[in-house]
């Protein structure tokens, strides 16, 4: 890449092409913003439906034994989690205890390579042209703790000071989850695939007398982390194979040990996390001493398993107030999306106004202000009738209210352009009285 300004130049003919072609985007958009809203409607209401069903036949069930008369009940219990595994990453050896899941993290000290792009701008020329200045990016090098290796040799800036020396992450198995078997809710055993997701991440306290025969010759705990060095590690064998046997190689590691308060790269540190069993609510199909997702009817169920303990009130609570951020978001978006669809429609409107570019800009204000319009009036159209669709009663009251609505301001306005007319229009003078005879 050039450390140099760039200056692009594009034609009017060119401006009109891209924006022809933009026109056609802009109708697949509007397109796929009436599916996302109509779907969002849709969805909207099978989700209330299954909260409201859940809100009604919920049943509380013990939680440190199996109520048989609640069997395929949607049912509610809570209460501490536990497990009777020992969970052993197989690498290091790390054992916890009363934990769903136990993983490594690995990292290595290293030159990063940070891009900041160059600043773009584009102005407009007079007969409809563009012109657009591309400024150089800059690039900043820094040494970090990373969990992903960086190749040097790609970086912009070449640098036989910024080498790293690690061209694959060692000890990548760590990484791989070790999850218990069984987890048990009181009576209730746990879902398999809710395991991993339970818990909050704590640092495992590492007990070097545990792991040190797995350990690296040269790697060194301090503070959870085992660290050591590549290079240094390499060296240590390459001097132990050369060393007379009078040498003690644990004498000779110490020399070529990592320093954890001064890093340098090359340094890699590993360390490793679990999450401990803990307070769990679940509202769920009851399935002798187990549950599941509760079917209701062909297309809708329920179900919900998360961290803390709370009454069936209080889930469903939360339930209806993630629905409704959500439904509110989709419906955002679904606007955002036409109304750049619409404004991508009328782009070679302003494009062929740019020829001046005074001009230009004005068109193109008026176009951002007609899109949001007809965007908004449009979305509400498509809510209005997937409403029709998915609640008619709910629908047909919407459309009722906003024909109030717009009846309301058609006739405000009109009254106050009648009372501005009748201000500003001189009245006539009065006819002079007849003298009597």
């Amino acid at each position: 890449m050039s450390d140099e300004v760039e200056v692009t130049s594009t034609s009017w003919f060119s401006r009109i092409g891209s924006a022809i072609k933009g026109v056609f985007i802009g109708m697949g958009l509007v397109l796929v913003s009436i599916v996302l809203l109509w779907w969002n409607e849709g969805r909207s209401v099978s989700r209330y439906k299954e909260i409201s069903f859940a809100k009604e036949n919920t049943v509380e069930t013990p939680y440190d034994s199996v109520d048989a008369s609640k069997e395929g009940k949607l049912v509610h219990f809570a209460g501490k989690a536990s497990t009777p595994d020992v969970l052993t990453e197989p690498t290091f050896g790390v054992t916890v205890k009363d934990s769903y899941k136990l993983v490594g993290n690995v990292e290595v000290y290293q030159w990063v390579e940070k891009v900041i792009p160059g600043k773009t701008e584009t102005r407009k020329k007079l007969g409809g042209g563009t012109e657009t200045v591309k400024h150089p990016d800059k690039y900043e090098y820094t040494t970090e703790w990373s969990s992903y290796v960086a190749n040097s040799d790609s970086f912009h800036e070449k640098s036989a000071s910024r080498k790293n020396v690690v061209t694959a992450m060692p000890y990548e198995t760590v990484k791989t989850a070790v999850l218990a078997n069984t987890v048990m809710i009181g009576a209730h055993k746990l879902e398999s695939s809710y395991i991993g997701s339970l818990g909050s991440q704590k640092t495992v306290e590492l007990v070097e007398s545990q792991i040190k025969d797995k350990l690296p010759a040269t790697a060194i705990i301090d503070k959870n982390y085992i660290y050591f060095n590549v290079e240094s590690e390499n060296n240590y064998q390459k001097a132990v194979q050369g060393a007379s046997q009078t040498v003690d190689a644990t004498t000779l590691a110490v020399n070529y040990r990592a320093n954890p308060g001064s890093a340098k790269v090359g340094d890699v540190r590993i360390s490793f996390t679990h999450k401990p069993v803990a307070d769990v609510t679940v509202i769920a199909k009851q399935v002798g001493d187990s549950f599941e997702t509760y079917k209701i009817g062909e297309d809708l169920s329920y179900i919900d398993v998360r961290d803390g303990l709370f009454e069936a009130k209080e889930i469903f609570a939360k339930n209806e107030s993630a629905e409704g951020m959500m439904v509110w978001g989709l419906r955002l978006l679904g606007f955002i999306i036409m109304a750049s669809a619409f404004g991508m429609i009328f782009k070679p409107i302003s494009v062929l106004a740019d020829v001046v570019p005074l001009f230009g800009d004005i068109a193109e204000s008026g176009i951002g202000i007609i899109s949001s319009l007809i965007a908004f009036a449009l979305s509400m159209m498509v809510i209005a009738l997937a409403w029709l669709w998915y609640r008619p009663l709910l629908g047909i009251t919407l459309l009722i209210l906003m024909g109030a609505a717009v009846f309301g301001i058609v006739t405000l306005i009109m009254k106050a352009r009648a009372a501005k007319k009748a201000k500003t229009t001189p009245a006539e003078p009065a006819p002079e009285a007849t003298p009597a005879a």
